[in-house]
């Protein structure tokens, strides 16, 4: 069993860097579909649900192909590494359904709250980072730790173009060792081990948040 976790451990780092930069995209993403969608501009507003609804109706691995396969046929110089496309697909796959869940949490806020900022001279942007999205943190907390899971669970699809993450790597392995159960098996209990304390994690954080900020629902 050692064997094949020190065998597994490469694609288990490339999974976790693949992970960190897709969340941190998915993340500034879509925090700005979900401000845009609430946008008093209408031509914004609506341009970023369109975004919402596209981009929630295509499977992930319909973007990544499109991304790998596609784009080079139309130009080489559009042809990017499959890191870099797994990347991209899953930051505007996991942005939409993470912008509809910040959107809500934006319009969660009372509009009491836009005019105390207003009657105390705050911009309506002053008013967002000041007032709005701090309370919007609190609803919003589970959700995000719930997409860095997805996102997580979302990498071991970067295998079919390629990426040499966890699961093509057990895939490679399997191939050699012929011992699929064992393989799978420490595959299975790499994703438990990240996902589950995130879990907790997130429970700890949102506790967190209402004790300071007030508000929100605590996870189950």
């Amino acid at each position: 069993m050692s064997s094949i976790i020190t065998a597994l451990a490469p694609g288990a780092t490339v999974t976790l860097e693949l992970t960190g930069i897709s969340c941190a995209l998915v993340f500034v993403l879509s925090v700005a579909l979900a401000i845009g969608t609430n946008s008093r501009v209408r031509a914004v507003g609506i341009a970023c649900r369109r975004y919402v609804d596209v981009f929630r109706s295509v499977p992930l691995l319909a973007i990544l192909y499109l991304l790998f396969f596609g784009l080079p046929t139309v130009s080489p110089a559009l042809a990017l590494s499959a890191l870099w496309c797994s990347v991209i697909g899953i930051a505007v796959s996991e942005a939409a359904f993470t912008a509809e869940i910040y959107a809500g949490a934006i319009r969660s806020v009372s509009r009491a709250q836009w005019d105390a900022a207003a009657s105390i001279g705050l911009s309506r942007r002053q008013a967002y980072w000041r007032v709005v999205l701090p309370q919007a943190a609190v609803p919003a907390a589970a959700p995000t730790i719930n997409m860095l899971i997805w996102v997580i669970k979302d990498t071991s699809v970067a295998s079919l173009i390629t990426v040499n993450e966890l699961t093509l790597r057990a895939d490679s392995l399997i191939n050699i060792n012929a011992r699929p159960l064992a393989t799978y098996l420490v595959l299975l209990g790499f994703y438990v081990v990240v996902t589950v304390p995130l879990g907790y994690a997130g429970r700890l954080v949102e506790r967190g948040l209402m004790a300071r900020l007030g508000g929100g629902a605590v996870l189950q």
